[in-house]
């Protein structure tokens, strides 16, 4: 490979690789900030007020403009599974990463 075109190859992979370490970390901050919240969602989600709430969209009285999507299982059990499923990806990209340094 020509010298000029080997460097001209790896100031692109120079340049990719910062601009998205630079998107990326303030979204990492972000999901680090939101961890209580979303330990105080596990939380709800297993406790007996969960329970509890879970039948009140059925009553007549509920506010039809109050958004219930935390009620269905769904909703929250796909947030876990998607937030187990980043968190393995995560971890293995760290190893990579650290093994790279």
């Amino acid at each position: 490979m020509d010298a000029y075109v080997r460097i001209a190859k790896m100031e692109t992979i120079l340049n990719q690789y910062n601009d998205v370490l630079q998107q990326i970390n303030p979204l990492v901050n972000q999901l680090e900030q939101l961890q209580k919240d979303y330990k105080s969602l596990m939380a709800y989600y297993r406790s007996p007020e969960y329970d509890a709430d879970f039948v009140l969209p059925l009553k007549e009285d509920f506010p039809e403009d109050l958004t219930c999507h935390v009620l269905t299982e769904d909703a929250v059990y796909d947030l876990i599974r998607d937030n187990l499923d980043l968190a393995i990806q995560l971890l293995e990209l760290g190893t990579t990463m650290v093994k790279s340094s």
